[in-house]
């Protein structure tokens, strides 16, 4: 065994080295190896996993054509129809006025109802909400109705023994067959109850509201109640609305609905002929009437004031006619198609804020504040559009053509997102988003056919996500992110440049904040603090750099985010003002004679904290004067400020004196190194 030689403290020791010792550093090895190649699998990992979860952004929306086609009705085209949100059945109106319910898969009806028997319909509209419906007739009256599909769930025990063999005789794990029961349409699902879909068409009001026969319809869904507008030809032309509200009769105090006073738009002015569309928008402020050949006319309707025609030109080009226009979801943007099969969509814009010209070439009236801007181009088909049809739930349009083609877009990104073509060779002149955007029905003369649909994720691609997007009521494409809003039927934007580029301000301006105080106190540590304060600050500085920056982050958001936005003028005058304060702090300090100095130096960390708090109710105390004379009294006011803005947020003041601040502040330590030290140091005999 070996020993230490002539050992100090008069004891031999073993050199050899122990088998625990070589096991312990064996152990000690593979677990440091182990920790970092686990670290970096599990990075990989992390990255891979994230690559896997954001890979179906990108995935193709499908199409699958059905096997067969579904025969509802006999040589009627219905002007409306709707599916459920299970794709088990659907509604249709016809054109003699009946609602009838029928089977998906195999056509069969299921129920029928008449909306006003023994009266001529001349038209049909539906509500953006898909349930609300309006019907005109030829007499002048007007149906308002409620079709929607309702869901109970019967028990087991109420149902009859060979319904519920056959529903329960299709595999574990894979969509189970419907059946027709009690007038709907009964499934078994996959929580293993039995849910029935029936249809409900409930008549709400009817009156006669236009005196003449209803040529066209329109509905907006408001918050203070469902608005109507209808266009009339009898004598004279007449375009009117009206809404829907309740009314208590007050001798029985029952409640029923009533139509309001119309009111009633001035024609004159524009072309002889009848339009052939009508469209209100979501609020019910705008009413569009467009003719075939492409002019629009799009008056303003006002709360207490009477409605004026704001602006009229052409919507096409010369030589196109218009064959389809409607709302998409939100009512906020228009769609129209033409007879060359180019799919286009729009929406008003603030007058003094648009970027890129009106649509309309023609007449404007004064008392207009908007105009309607063509901010959307989504594409051209092969054919004339014959019908559109907006989804309940998303941007997505579907728009059907005169060979039989259809097409799915996203309005917002004005990408084609799907299309197929229907097995017949006439148009498509019935289209219908499913609920759940999970299928598309179609209908050409008295055959239509459902479409299985996936979209996907249509609203994200690399255009969206990095590049300017034109958004509703916006002066002109820009980048914007805001993915949720106050209400379902907003348009959400998905634009990581305001991300990226905001990540990078705030990491920029940290370290120009932070990486001089940093340096400068890690400097002012290791080299010129105590030894006794020094073995405190290390490791409280070590201890603070454990701390997640997640939890920093978050009492950042939570707690200083909101007193420094109440108080950002003082805190940026804290960084010009607490240097100044040290300065002339130390510049005092020095003018004390040295007996004294020797006296209060234990006292100086005193001293300097007295100087910081100084420092900080000067500016405290500055940032409201210099708020008010530089940015207008409102700092975030001034710094949000866009052309044709409120005006008092306009001064260049503040920008100037920002900009000019850094030359200021490098000109006052020339003057003061060069003129006013030498002077104070003659003044005080050479001292300082």
């Amino acid at each position: 065994m070996n020993q230490e030689k002539n050992p100090f403290s008069g004891r031999t020791r073993s050199l050899e080295t122990r088998k625990k010792v070589f096991l312990a550093d064996t152990l000690a090895g593979i677990v440091i190896s182990g920790g970092g190649i686990g670290t970096i699998l599990a990075v990989l990992g992390v990255c891979v996993f994230l690559v896997w979860v954001a890979y179906p952004l990108f995935e193709s929306a499908r199409v699958v054509p059905p096997k067969k086609a579904i025969l509802p009705w006999q040589g009627a085209s219905p002007l409306l129809a709707e599916v459920d949100e299970h794709l088990t059945m659907g509604w249709a109106l016809l054109p003699g006025g009946i609602l009838r319910a029928f089977d998906l898969a195999t056509g069969a009806i299921l129920s029928e109802q008449t909306l006003l028997p023994g009266k001529k319909m001349t038209c049909a509209a539906l509500a953006p909400d898909h349930v609300l419906g309006a019907a005109g007739f030829r007499d002048g009256s007007v149906c308002l109705f409620r079709a929607r599909f309702e869901t109970s769930f019967p028990k087991e025990s109420t149902l009859p023994d060979g319904i519920r063999r056959k529903l329960r005789s299709g595999k574990a794990g894979k969509k189970r067959p419907a059946l027709p029961f009690r007038g709907g349409m009964l499934q078994l699902t996959p929580e293993d109850q039995f849910r029935l879909q029936t249809f409900r068409a409930e008549i709400l009001k009817t009156d006669n509201v236009t005196g003449a026969p209803v040529s066209l319809l329109a509905l907006a869904v408001r918050p203070e109640g469902p608005m109507l507008a209808a266009y009339s030809r009898g004598k004279k032309r007449r375009l009117l609305t009206t809404t829907v509200g309740e009314k208590e009769d007050f001798m029985t105090g029952e409640t029923t609905l009533a139509f309001a006073e119309p009111v009633e738009f001035p024609l004159d002015g524009l072309p002889p002929g009848d339009p052939a569309f009508l469209a209100v928008s979501g609020q019910g402020r705008d009413v569009f009437l467009a003719w075939r050949d492409g002019y629009l006319a799009r008056f303003r309707l006002e709360p207490g004031k009477a409605p004026f025609l704001a602006e009229r030109g052409g919507l096409l080009p010369p030589g196109r006619e218009l064959t389809a226009l409607r709302f998409i979801l939100g009512g906020a943007t228009l769609a129209w198609g033409d007879s060359e099969g180019y799919l286009k969509a729009g929406f008003l814009v603030p007058l003094e804020k648009i970027w890129k010209g009106g649509l309309l070439r023609g007449r404007r009236d004064q008392r207009a504040r908007f105009t309607l801007a063509a901010a959307k181009d989504l594409g051209r088909g092969e054919a004339a559009v014959t019908s559109l049809a907006p989804s309940p739930r998303s941007r997505l349009l579907a728009a059907g053509f005169g060979d039989g083609s259809f097409r799915v877009v996203n309005v917002t990104t004005e990408h084609t997102i799907a299309g197929a073509k229907i097995p017949s060779e006439g148009p498509v002149t019935l289209l219908s988003v499913a609920p759940k955007e999970d299928g598309l029905f179609l209908g050409s003369g008295d055959r239509s056919w459902l479409f299985a649909f996936d979209p996907k994720y249509p609203d994200a691609d690399l255009g969206s996500l990095f590049l300017p997007v034109w958004y509703e009521g916006y002066p002109g494409p820009l980048h914007m992110w805001q993915t949720s809003s106050a209400t379902d039927d907003s348009e959400p934007k998905y634009g990581l440049v305001p991300l990226i580029f905001g990540t990078l301000k705030a990491t920029f301006y940290a370290l120009l904040f932070g990486a001089p105080l940093a340096l400068l106190a890690a400097l002012y540590t290791s080299e010129f603090l105590g030894r006794r304060m020094r073995s405190l600050v290390k490791p409280v500085i070590e201890l603070m750099a454990s701390l997640p920056s997640v939890v920093l982050g978050f009492l950042a958001a939570l707690v200083f985010a909101p007193f420094v936005e109440r108080r950002v003028i003082g805190i940026l005058a804290l960084f010009f003002l607490l240097p100044f304060f040290l300065a002339g702090g130390a510049r005092l300090w020095g003018l004390l004679s040295p007996v004294r100095a020797r006296r209060l130096a234990p006292f100086r960390l005193l001293f300097i904290g007295l100087a910081c708090l100084l420092a900080v109710w000067a500016s405290f105390a500055a940032g409201p004067g210099l708020e008010k004379h530089l940015f207008a009294g409102s700092f975030t006011g001034w710094l949000s400020w866009t052309p044709g803005a409120a005006g008092k947020f306009q001064s260049p003041l503040g920008g100037g004196f920002l900009l000019a601040l850094p030359l200021g502040i490098l000109a006052s330590f020339t003057g003061c190194g060069l003129f006013l030290v030498p002077r104070i140091r003659g003044f005080l005999g050479g001292k300082g």
